[in-house]
């Protein structure tokens, strides 16, 4: 076999002739593996290079796959049962093995070498020989297979490589005299390559050697000038030491060929390496470390996560790169999350842009009250920027310390800063306790998209080994030989360890003391050696948080006396270690924190947290505090209620919330106004009220965040508690929380709540007699906002109603009033509702689609970008749904680069539906079933009805591939859960799989459901299927009558926009039934045509095959019956 990378990739057989690798991901994975030939691909690598950050659940399978299919190609002798002996398995991935005569990538670098040793030698002739044969073997670009994957630094290896080789034949054919060749060969590499002043060197070297002085001072003078425009810098002193050899006609010019030895230009200082004994263990870890960083250092900006359990060293490595860095050079910027919740959001991009200099990101003013993903995106372009800036005169390293304390808000930045990271010398190091952790779901979810980007670099610690263990011992003056017994009890956790050897110091009888069985029994040893009246003192201290101040333990009743000889005592057992500000403490480690606020009982925890929030409350002069304080105040003042009674928690907690909508930390905002519920008392006046407020508000904060399901529910129970209360107004404001922009209908199919509906009639009904409106134009304006977000929720809550232009009016005067508003917002939101409330009804598509057009005209002025999200997915699949392939294109690729930017559970399935339609449209079945299986894996988690779009893509999926009968199960399963349009799929798929007996039965059972949702034009379709296939005429006759208005359309399942195909396609088998052929052909021909208007491949072939069935020479008109003659 022989292998050629130099260019697209091409595999030939031991006769000369290609081979097919196959698709474009088998051609990815050979070419991967070859640009490693011969060293182990870890299948992590693999995945990131083959489907970047969107790999498929079952992608270990599928990669198996690949391999499989390439072995097969590569080996086609190999027996079943036979070892492979080119592309082998091997711990954590994979690896071609190949000679080096068989790849030409290898032989190009040997050649190279080849024709430079001989020409450093002083043989031109066979250097120029050697270089041409090693040139001849490059077609291209290499390895363009790999794109800007991991790949990257091979692609750019071997261009270096192919420029040297180019300027190297340039001084050979100096050497044997051809001047004039030489030029033309260095010309083009001087155009390609402007700021490389070696190059120019070789060119102006030929161009005198040609006897062409002037040539070579022209040459030189426009190499100073481009130097000087483009970079602001003079020529180096091997182009200042030529252009005085030209001036001065040195003869030996001429004849140069080799390169002169010149100094090399000074840069930055190089990372060294750490010399510190008690950092033992990590020589691997360091050193990618430092690899990174001198990427990063190039202008190749990184990432490194450090993931581990407590005390696993991570904070340790953190700080000797910090070290590392700081000697080289490096501006260090460090920020820790506090995990203690009583720090507000942003604080560790707040501490790292101060240590900067630069004042922290803030949202501007009114943000907060729009698109809160619009908002936060302009965050994160604010925090890029100055870090940018950061780094215009050195490298930069940001340290975020114990992300898994970090407010959603920072972690989403850092997730948008990894995927969009700037060409600057910028490296981010980020620590995160990923085992014996309970992770949000913010972090855990940056945490896993940040695993998918390629420029980020995920390193998990593990515990020492032994020997390592015994190295960390006696580097802190212990016993090695006790290293077994300590790893033994510790699994290695350097933190572990030296907390151990610190306890076991000040024991009596080292030698017959046992190793405790935990940490935590180790601590409390230390901690009962402290002086009597020391602990209470950092009980407080541990309560307050990982950091506590001299100042706040004095307000919280501890005598300066009693707290400095307590800390001293602490800092002097290694507990405690000087805070980051004056007079302040840190504890070395959360774990000793943990320990002493575990271990105080329910009572005297509450108490203290009683005392600390009472501290905190004298430094808020009349009630008001900086944001920073509000949230400590709500963290204490919720623990403290036991004791202090619940009205401080309910009012810190709900200010707490305001200050973080303010910061668009929706999540947080709902975490404080659920801890506020949970507070209100209900014998305290005005308490129902109070819960309403602090329902609709956790309603709103819900809806924001993207948690939709949960919503639902609060948004009932404010309803439920307006109506007890009998205040009309209450019940307004909580009704107009719903209805806000979505895909799809919140109801099942068919249900209208009459009791819902009545309520919104009533308040419509009766608005002007709400208390609260005032006579001025601006009360006018607020009581039209709510009356038209009113009635656009009426139209989507009527969708179902037997009357179908009802909820549509609703709906339409909810647009008429938004348009009057100059609130694009509203119209946003209640064009939406009317898309909803017009599906199913005469001419949907038409009225759907100027209603998307309408709202995303307001596209960046004012509209929100979830709002425009939706539009997006919902035009997509209607422009699909009417051929218009380009259009569908364009908002199927703006949706996706809008979901790059908003947050919510619900985005990303939405986007990996449509992806998987657009793939089954172009022909790859193997991608959209890989999608579609992502999609309902990540959507299910959101709501239940997921499992009803899978199922209705897997229909169309086991159709084509013939494997119907597989999905019937799953097709009955979800009909019996009342969707009526996989109730047809079901019925259908039993006929087509022969069963025409339990088609008939389903049928029966479910009966005919009138569908009037984003299923009911697929559903004409399923009909008139269902009818061909069980024999019903009349039915035919009925359905063909109903699919002729959607001749020239594509059958697409709503906003997944998955296509069924052409509804020519099924016309003209009905006319073929009939008998009229001719019909029959015109309608195939529509159905091919169509098909690749809008690209789709098995369309064309399907359209074809009809006609080719019944060819056009055959084909005929049903006789026509004559009438039976009349009796006389």
């Amino acid at each position: 076999m022989r292998y050629r990378v130099l260019g697209p990739l091409e595999v030939t057989g031991p006769d000369g002739r290609p081979l097919d690798v196959g698709g474009a991901k088998p051609r990815a994975l050979l070419a991967l593996l070859l640009a490693e030939a011969g060293r182990v691909v870890p299948v992590e690598r693999i995945v990131t290079a083959l489907w970047d950050d969107d790999p498929p659940p079952t992608v270990t399978g599928t990669l198996q796959a690949y391999v499989s299919h390439l072995r097969r190609v590569l080996e086609p002798e190999r027996g079943p049962r036979q070892a492979a002996r080119v592309l082998l398995t091997r711990a954590p991935g994979y690896l071609v093995q190949v000679d080096a005569a068989d790849l030409d990538s290898l032989r190009f670098a040997a050649l190279v070498e080849d024709g430079d040793r001989a020409l450093d030698a002083g043989d031109p002739a066979r250097a120029l020989a050697v270089l041409d044969r090693a040139l001849e073997l490059w077609r291209g670009d290499p390895l363009p297979e790999l794109g800007e994957g991991p790949g990257a630094a091979e692609r750019m290896r071997l261009a270096e490589l192919h420029v040297h080789a180019r300027e190297r034949r340039g001084e050979a054919l100096l050497g044997v005299g051809r001047a004039d060749a030489a030029i033309g060969e260095l010309q083009p590499l001087v155009a390609e390559h402007p700021l490389r002043e070696r190059l120019w060197a070789r060119l102006v070297t030929a161009l005198y050697a040609a006897d062409r002085q002037a040539d070579a001072l022209d040459a030189l003078r426009r190499c100073t000038t481009l130097l000087r425009d483009e970079l602001g810098i003079d020529p180096g002193p091997e182009l200042r030491e030529l252009e005085r050899a030209v001036l001065r006609q040195d003869l030996g010019l001429a004849r140069r060929a080799p390169r002169p030895v010149v100094a090399p230009p000074s840069a930055a200082a190089p990372l060294t390496m750490p010399d510190d004994a008690t950092l033992v263990g990590r020589d691997g870890e360091l050193s990618r470390l430092r690899e990174v960083a001198e990427r990063a250092a190039t202008g190749r900006a990184g990432v490194v996560v450090l993931g581990g359990e407590a005390g696993i060293g991570k904070t340790r490595l953190a700080e000797a790169v910090a070290a590392m860095s700081r000697s080289a050079g490096w501006a260090v910027a460090e920020g820790r999350c506090a995990d203690d919740g009583g720090a507000p959001p942003l604080w560790p991009w707040t501490q790292v842009l101060d240590q900067l200099g630069q004042d922290p990101v803030t949202a501007a003013d009114g943000d907060t009250a729009g698109d809160a993903d619009a908002a936060r995106f302009r965050l994160f372009q604010d925090l890029r920027a100055r870090l940018v800036a950061a780094t215009a005169d050195r490298p930069l390293l940001v340290v975020l310390e114990d992300l898994q304390g970090a407010d959603a808000t920072s972690v989403q930045l850092l997730g948008l800063l990894a995927r969009h990271l700037p060409k600057v010398p910028l490296l981010v190091l980020v620590t995160v306790r990923t085992a014996g952790e309970e992770l949000t779901p913010a972090v855990a979810d940056g945490l896993a998209r940040l695993s998918r980007e390629a420029a980020v670099t995920t390193l998990p610690l593990t515990g020492l080994p032994p020997g390592d263990v015994g190295r960390l011992l006696a580097a802190q003056g212990g016993d090695a030989a006790l290293a077994p017994a300590v790893h033994d009890r510790t699994a290695g956790n350097p933190f572990f360890v030296l907390e151990l050897t610190r306890w076991l110091r000040g024991a009596e009888g080292l030698h017959r003391t046992p190793v405790p069985p935990s940490v935590a029994e180790v601590l409390r040893g230390r901690l009962a050696r402290l002086p009597a009246g020391a602990r209470p003192v950092l009980e407080l201290a541990a309560v307050a948080g990982r950091e506590v101040t001299l100042d706040l333990l004095g307000a919280a009743g501890e005598t300066a006396e009693t707290a400095l000889g307590a800390l001293d005592a602490a800092v002097a057992a290694g507990l405690l270690v000087a805070g980051t500000a004056p007079w302040s403490w840190r504890f070395c480690h959360a774990l000793v924190q943990e320990v002493l606020a575990d271990d105080l009982p329910a009572l005297r925890r509450a108490q203290l947290h009683a005392r600390l929030a009472a501290a905190l409350e004298r430094r808020a002069p009349a009630g008001r505090a900086d944001d920073a304080l509000v949230e400590r105040l709500a963290h204490h003042a919720v623990a403290a209620a036991p004791v202090a009674g619940p009205e401080p928690g309910l009012r810190w907690s709900t200010a707490a919330a305001a200050v973080a909508r303010a910061r668009l930390a929706d999540d947080e905002a709902a975490a404080h106004t659920r801890r506020a519920l949970r507070l209100v008392d209900p014998a305290a006046p005005g308490a129902a009220r109070t819960r309403h407020d602090l329902l609709t508000a956790l309603g709103n904060d819900l809806l924001r965040s993207g948690q939709r399901t949960e919503a639902r529910e609060v948004v009932a129970e404010a309803i439920a508690v307006a109506r007890e209360l009998g205040d009309r107004r209450c019940l307004l404001e909580s009704a107009a929380v719903w209805g806000s922009p979505t895909l799809e209908n919140w109801r099942p199919h068919g249900v209208v709540d009459p009791e819902m509906v009545a309520l919104l009639e009533d308040l419509l009904e009766h608005r002007d007699e709400m208390g609260g409106w005032g006579a001025s134009t601006a009360d006018d304006a607020e009581r039209d906002r709510l009356t038209a977000r009113l009635l656009g929720t009426l139209g989507v809550e009527l969708a179902f109603s037997e009357d179908l232009q009802r909820g549509v009016r609703y709906a339409e005067r909810a647009v008429a009033l938004a348009r009057g508003a100059g609130d694009p917002e509203l119209l946003g939101r209640v064009l939406n509702n009317y898309a909803l409330a017009v599906w199913g009804r005469p001419d949907a598509a038409e009225r759907r689609l100027a209603a998307t057009d309408e709202a995303l005209a307001l596209a960046g002025r004012g509209l929100p970008r979830r709002t425009e999200f939706y539009a997006r997915l919902h035009r997509a699949a209607i422009r699909l749904h009417l051929t218009d392939r380009a259009g569908y294109e364009a908002d199927l690729e703006a949706g996706r680069r809008l979901a790059s930017a908003l947050s919510g559970p619900e985005v990303r399935p939405h986007v990996l539906w449509q992806q998987a339609g657009a793939a089954w449209l172009a022909g790859d079945a193997a991608r959209a079933e890989e999608l579609t299986t992502e999609a309902h894996e990540l959507h299910r988690r959101v709501t239940p009805h997921a499992r009803h779009a899978y199922a209705a893509q897997v229909f169309a999926l086991r159709r084509a591939d013939g494997r119907l009968p597989e999905a019937v199960d799953l097709l009955v399963s979800t009909g019996d859960e009342g969707n009526p349009l996989l109730q047809l799929m079901a019925v259908l798929a039993a006929a087509e799989s022969g069963d025409l007996a339990e088609a008939r039965r389903l049928r029966a059972r479910w009966g005919r459901t009138v569908i009037r949702d984003w299923a009911s034009d697929v559903a004409v379709l399923l009909r008139a299927e269902t009818a061909l296939h069980l024999g019903d005429e009349a039915e035919v006759t009925v359905a063909t009558v109903q699919l002729l208005p959607f001749r020239g359309r594509q059958a697409v399942l709503g906003t997944t926009a998955f296509s069924l195909g052409a509804y020519d396609e099924l016309l003209g088998r009905i006319a073929e039934r009939t008998g009229d052929t001719v019909a029959a052909r015109d309608w195939w021909t529509g159905a091919r045509e169509q098909g690749r208007r809008v690209g789709a491949p098995q369309q064309v072939a399907l359209a074809e095959a009809h006609l080719a069935r019944v060819p056009a020479e055959t084909a005929h008109r049903p006789p026509r019956r004559r009438p039976a003659p009349r009796s006389a």
